[in-house]
């Protein structure tokens, strides 16, 4: 009895350690925080605005934002002519968290050649604990209603209908989302933009008034917005770009709701927010999602706090909604467009993959360094720059069964680099050569890459590109002058041969299994299909080990994507060993209770 009675108290303190140990790695283990400060140039200024039937909310407040002038500012008595943004806080949230936002927009302004600027509001909800007592939200919704009105009340006179932009972060996403259920309200809404929200379901449901909140808002949305759901089908996964649930048309319903027309984005900040986890922060309801960590030009995790001043992720807020504003016709005011498919566009561009303009035709001469490879890999690298142009020509007539093409392209910045042309004999030199070109700059991703040189790769279907473009002949690949090194991979396949399976172990599997020997040298382009995730104790560790580099620097980086979850996508830089149990583990913890499906990694190796 004793003895057994000792073996029941090692078990329990060895559970409570292995738990312990969990949450250690789960919640503690997360990456640096890569967030730059934003920085105020001027004094903060805050103009309290005077709201109609705002004396029975004697705790709350309403704001427009403002730096450096010495005179006071009241918008109500004098004429507003920039675009109507009202910053909406959550939990705890003070009204002064818009200046990072508003700050970044006054920046961007000033070196503005169009003269587009955005008036930015905020609301002081006197810090009030929303996502733990639900009863402050009806009150809390009731005023925003009454702060959109008082803006609007602003703004009247235009020629055109008021519209406004509301960015909540954390349950102020939520109101923001909430108010749509006012049709008088929702028609002068243009976009709403939630960070770190949890949009459909509480991330601690702690009484009855918050659930009522969030079942209600749900019930109206659902009879006057499309909803769309992911299904057993769904695959975002396909390319080497998401596109979101609203383009793909996961949902068969018909598309003509009444609140169609307003454009929902929702952003997560990834692994480090402890407060919201991602698999949150997205809904049913939503245009488009996205992870900071995937956003262009962003590309890290935020904490809960750090999402409404990180540098980065405010420029590239900004950059949607100054995308999406234009100076009226007479001259007077800014607005934001209400073309909504426009302005989806124009968030794709900013937080999915950046748009790139219309395929050009480039003409190039015959002078330069012209080189033609057949070879199915290769590894090009100049160590001590470029003092000239240097154009390589890959040959597009393979056998049938290399389909599959990836290029990776170092150091090479914003310019164009692949091309697609039809090559010939020069009538002098005899050299192979493009007089003509056409980019194909549109099916290259940029890579997160820390602050190490720039990386970017194009995947490409060499059956497709042959039958789309049936006189081209040959890839071209440009790389400009540097004194930087400068370089390319090319990797030419089977795709059938670079797919592994897996199957997610079982919690008594400790045994390694060798998925693959070995690699060919020069192999770019790997991917692993990983299924049966159905327990959120599932894990799993990838160990990548070099039998032989051409670059002992090597980089491997990892595109973790969830099939049925648009936006969800990771990129994560490997060193000699890097363990996937956290990201993989966490993911199944995100999205427990989805529909089951598989995750796919994808291997970019260099």
């Amino acid at each position: 009895m004793f003895m057994f009675r000792n073996c029941a108290v090692l078990l329990v303190i060895g559970s409570i350690c292995c738990f312990i140990y969990g949450l250690f790695r789960l919640h503690v283990e997360v990456e640096p925080n890569a967030c730059r400060m934003t920085y105020m140039f001027g004094e903060p200024m805050f103009a309290k605005l005077g709201v109609r039937d705002g004396d029975q909310y004697p705790n709350y407040a309403l704001y427009y934002y403002y730096e450096g002038l010495r005179q006071p500012l009241d918008p109500q008595k004098r004429r507003m002519t920039g675009a109507p943004v009202i910053f909406v806080p959550g939990n705890a949230g003070s009204y002064k968290q818009v200046r990072s936002l508003a700050s970044v927009a006054l920046r961007k302004a000033m070196s503005n050649d169009a003269g587009i600027h955005l008036d930015y509001y905020t609301i002081d909800y006197d810090e009030e604990l929303s996502a733990l007592y639900g009863g402050y939200l009806p009150r809390q919704q009731s005023y925003l209603k009454l702060c959109i009105r008082t803006i609007l009340s602003i703004y009247e006179g235009r020629t055109e209908q008021p519209s406004i932009v509301l960015i909540g972060h954390s349950m102020g996403g939520k109101l923001a989302q909430s108010v749509l259920v006012d049709p008088a309200i929702g028609q002068h809404i243009n976009t709403i933009i939630s960070i770190s929200t949890p949009l459909d379901q509480p991330v601690l449901n702690l009484d009855t008034q918050l659930e009522e909140f969030y079942d209600q808002t749900d019930a109206v949305l659902r009879k006057l917005r499309t909803a769309t759901v992911p299904t057993m089908t769904t695959n975002v996964c396909d390319s080497l770009h998401q596109r979101p649930p609203s383009v793909q048309r996961m949902a068969s319903q018909d598309s003509s709701a009444r609140l169609d027309n307003v454009l929902l984005i929702s952003t997560g900040g990834g692994n480090r927010d402890l407060l919201v986890r991602p698999g949150l922060t997205s809904s049913r309801f939503n245009d488009l999602h996205a992870m900071t960590s995937a956003i262009p030009k962003v590309s890290l995790s935020c904490d809960h706090l750090s999402a409404v001043w990180c540098l980065q992720f405010m420029q590239a807020i900004n950059r949607f909604l100054f995308s999406v504003a234009y100076v009226r016709e007479d001259r007077s005011s800014i607005a934001f467009g209400t073309n909504k498919q426009r302005n989806l566009q124009s968030a794709l561009s900013t937080f999915v993959k950046p748009r790139r303009r219309q395929q050009n035709t480039v003409r190039f001469g015959a002078a330069g360094n012209w080189h033609e490879e057949q070879r199915l890999v290769i590894n090009k690298y100049f160590t001590n720059g470029l003092k000239g142009t240097f154009f390589d020509l890959i040959g597009l007539q393979r056998q049938e069964r290399y389909r599959k093409a990836a290029i990776e392209a170092l150091n090479v910045d914003e310019e164009d680099w692949l091309f697609g042309c039809s090559a010939e004999d020069h009538n002098k030199t005899g050299q192979l050569y493009c007089e003509k070109a056409t980019s194909l700059m549109h099916l290259v991703q940029w890579l997160p890459n820390e602050d190490r040189d720039p990386r970017s790769i194009a995947l490409l279907d060499l059956h497709n590109l042959r039958k789309t473009y049936v006189h081209w002949t040959h890839l071209l690949i440009r790389l400009p002058p540097s004194a930087k090194r400068i370089g390319y991979n090319l990797d030419i396949y089977d795709p059938k041969e670079r797919v592994t399976d897996i199957k997610m172990p079982r919690w008594y599997t400790m045994a390694k299994l060798p998925l693959i020997n070995e690699t060919l040298q020069g192999t770019l382009h790997h991917r692993l299909r990983i299924s049966e995730m159905v327990d959120p104790y599932q894990s799993i560790r990838v160990i990548v080990e070099p039998l032989q580099c051409i670059n002992p620097e090597y980089r491997v980086t990892a595109r973790i994507c969830v099939p049925w979850a648009a936006g969800f996508e990771r990129f994560q830089t490997l060193n000699y060993e890097y363990s996937y149990s956290s990201a993989l583990s966490r993911l199944v913890l995100e999205f427990y209770g989805w529909s089951p499906a598989h995750l796919v990694c994808v291997l970019l190796i260099d």
